[in-house]
């Protein structure tokens, strides 16, 4: 027993010495650099750190004498970014340094060094892809691949995220947003002394699973061709399942069961990368709905993958599958060489269903299996934040359906009916909104460079600067997105307006004519989005998703979706905070301000708190919707 005792003592003793180490070694290395820094014990990325933070966390907040809001302590935990904004780096300047016994990180809120950095980053300033190895789960993907072959990935799934998907995305978030609403008037109406009466608002206690079953559902469609209707009321594990009608043999019961599988799964990520399959498979319930959600999302792949396959090698031998719907998996199994050569070159019914050097079976499901992970809390967070900030601001919110309402003014009163290729890009608003409500709440942080294993330079106001080998580059968002020097004295405030061109306002920046209130150049590459009528940042100073060579290939995804959904909640609707019994608005205001700000950092910046909002018939889209009727 006591040697066993001294040898633990003796492992954390050699742990400790080695962790001094690394730290002098990356001290000595960062004032070689000459640029500022600052030391921290921890190196916010430690699995054990990560897995003990919310321990750590409590006992921080407890401490007195104001320790607890301590600027120092805030860097310990990878929050600090989304805490702090641009406010660490006025002290410490737009780039400095952080080190710790783990790496040597750079922290960089200066947009043309952040731009320098993304432009290099597939030679200089590579992807850190062992940080994104967890995600491997199904197959290696083109998040988490490098080199050649992230090349060959990137040929092969970019180009599937076309405007026939993003039409497929189009009508699916509407048709799905209609359900959605309906389901919020249909919880809403009243029960007086046995008789039902609707009422012209409704309260919704937490929007949020709504947004994500909805944006599951959407990715489930246009990603994996399985339409999958929004449930109309919460359902307890002992009500039937609405199964939808599905060719070519998919079960029938699991495609019912894949969005709420997919969802349990991802808000349970961490477990899942970190808690082997077995333990999952013996451990608590909870553990095990986890390892069962975690099989029921393969299989059905799996499956989905085998039915595209089939309607490959039928439709070379000159029949019609049943599956039509496009979908990302089905032009990833097409154009990746799932499917072999013609049938009069392989006759043997075997061989057609071989994979073929271009992508194989773990890397098409790798890679649509990130597409849900990475699109479905982003999209669905991003719809929460600005219907939480949309009720904090009356004032945009006006704005927003004065800008709705002329878009809609020659549609049909049916969303059925609204044309992608038409409507969508007069939805300039509401992309304003998205695109100010992520430039305040990204869904990442940062965005994670690596030196390799070599020294780089970067250039800081001419001056260069030789960035060590194997050092952590982070590319905070919150920083960047915070800087008055891009986006004016007050770039705390929320103003979707200032991104269109059209409205009399501006950044006061660098990267916008105050004069004339035009764009004076295009510094994205590529623009942040297609339409003329909407600024573009400088380059660097705003990267929600990302930018250059590595940049996020769901953006316009997300943007059609995002589009979709606020405009059929809105058109008809105003939000509001939810006021209860025995409350003041002021106190509801600050109680939400408090939440905003108290999100976290997981897989993605999330609040930590429901908010409650309140949905509002409009009176003016009543009286219109009248008098089309009649």
């Amino acid at each position: 027993m006591l040697s066993l005792l001294a040898l633990g003592l003796y492992a954390v003793l050699l742990y400790c010495l080695l962790c001094l180490f690394s730290f002098v070694k990356h001290l000595r290395a960062a004032r070689a650099t000459g640029l500022p820094y600052v030391c921290l014990p921890i190196f916010e990325l430690n699995p054990v750190w990560q897995i003990s933070k919310p321990f750590h966390r409590a006992i921080i907040s407890s401490l007195p004498f104001g320790l607890s809001r301590s600027q120092w302590l805030e860097l310990w935990f990878m929050d600090w970014r989304f805490v702090a904004k641009h406010d660490i780096h006025k002290r410490l300047g737009d780039v400095f340094l952080v080190v710790t016994p783990g790496c040597l990180m750079v922290e960089i809120a200066s947009a043309p060094v952040a731009a320098d950095v993304v432009n290099r980053s597939r030679t200089d300033f590579i992807k850190p892809v062992w940080l994104y190895s967890p995600v491997n789960i199904f197959g290696i993907n083109v998040i988490t691949a490098e080199g050649h072959t992230w090349k060959r990935h990137r040929k092969v799934v970019a180009p599937q995220y076309n405007d026939a998907i993003h039409r497929h995305v189009w009508h699916e978030a509407l048709n799905l947003a209609q359900a959605m609403v309906a389901r919020w008037t249909s919880a809403s109406k009243l029960a007086e002394n046995g008789r039902v009466t609707a009422s012209s608002s409704y309260s919704v206690e937490n929007i949020s699973p709504d947004l994500t079953s909805l944006a599951l559902r959407v990715i489930a469609a246009a990603g994996f061709g399985v339409s999958v209707p929004f449930e109309m009321a919460p359902r307890s594990s002992e009500t039937p399942l609405e199964v939808p009608h599905m060719e070519d043999s998919l079960d029938p019961r699991r495609v019912a069961r894949f969005p709420r599988s997919l969802e349990y799964m991802i808000n349970n990520f961490i477990k899942l990368l970190v808690i082997p399959g077995w333990m999952l498979r013996l451990g608590p319930s909870s553990w095990r709905v986890l390892h069962a959600s975690f099989n029921d999302v393969g299989d059905l792949l799996k499956e989905i993958m085998d039915t595209q396959i089939r309607k490959q090698t039928l439709r070379k031998d000159g029949y019609q599958s049943q599956v039509t719907q496009k979908s990302i998996l089905g032009e990833l199994v097409r154009s990746g060489g799932m499917v072999i050569g013609d049938a009069d070159d392989k006759p043997d019914k075997e061989q057609r269903n071989e994979v073929i050097a271009t992508m194989s079976r773990e890397e098409v499901l790798g890679n649509t299996f990130i597409l849900a992970l990475a699109g479905s809390r982003t999209t669905a967070d991003s719809l929460l934040y600005s219907f939480v900030l949309l009720a904090m601001h009356p004032n945009v919110q006006k704005w927003l359906h004065e800008e709705i309402d002329n878009a809609l003014a020659a549609e049909d009163e049916d969303p059925a009916q609204w044309r992608y290729e038409t409507l969508f890009p007069k939805l300039i608003a509401p992309l304003c909104v998205m695109m100010e409500t992520l430039r305040v709440y990204p869904s990442a942080v940062a965005i994670p460079k690596w030196t390799g294993e070599a020294s780089h330079n970067i250039m800081i106001e001419g001056q260069p600067y030789l960035i060590p080998s194997r050092t952590m580059v982070n590319l905070s968002l919150n920083g960047l997105q915070f800087n008055p020097k891009y986006w004016g004295p007050a770039p705390r405030t929320y103003r979707p307006q200032n991104w269109d061109t059209r409205c009399e306002c501006h950044w006061n920046s660098n990267g916008a004519d105050e004069k004339s209130n035009k764009v004076i150049d295009n510094f994205s590459t590529p623009p942040t989005t297609p339409f003329v009528t909407i600024r573009t940042p400088l380059e660097g100073s705003y990267m929600p998703f990302s930018d250059g060579a590595r940049g996020c290939l769901g953006k316009r995804f997300s943007q059609v979706e995002f589009a979709a959904v606020m405009t059929v909640v809105l058109r008809n609707h105003t939000v509001e905070l939810g006021v209860g019994a025995g409350e003041t608005v002021e106190a509801v205001r600050q109680r939400t301000s408090d939440i905003l700000e108290g999100s976290l950092s997981h897989l993605t910046l999330s609040m930590q708190k429901q908010v409650p909002l309140r949905f509002v018939e409009r009176q003016q889209r009543a009286t219109l919707r009248g008098a089309r009727s009649s």
